[in-house]
């Protein structure tokens, strides 16, 4: 999907940062792969050089599993802000750990 407002930027880039989450929520479409160790996750330096490789989009969208779980989601969305400049970051989440959540140092 393309912006109009700037016709060469994407819309929206999806980032599954982990497979992993707490729950086990049948109605998932991550449910059959959750935990699987490197199912689709990117390692840090893989980030790296992704969002160094990319153009600008307008937002970032953090997912997985359950994101807060990634020790490192913090650096990966520092990451994609400095080099690609979203205008919007969404981090979906369960919720169910608001300590983590709140922990998580997120700021550029």
């Amino acid at each position: 999907m393309r912006n109009e407002v700037r016709p060469r930027l994407p819309a929206e880039l999806i980032f599954f940062v982990t497979s992993h989450c707490h729950l086990r929520c049948k109605h998932c479409f991550y449910h059959e792969t959750l935990d699987r160790r490197g199912e689709g996750e990117l390692t840090f330096d893989e980030y790296e050089r992704l969002s160094e490789g990319l153009d600008d989009f307008l937002v970032g969208l953090f997912c997985g599993g359950e994101p807060f779980m990634r020790k490192n989601l913090a650096e990966i969305v520092r990451l994609a802000c400095i080099h690609l400049r979203p205008r919007l970051i969404h981090i979906p989440t369960n919720a169910i750990s608001p300590k983590r959540i709140n922990s998580a140092p997120i700021e550029v």
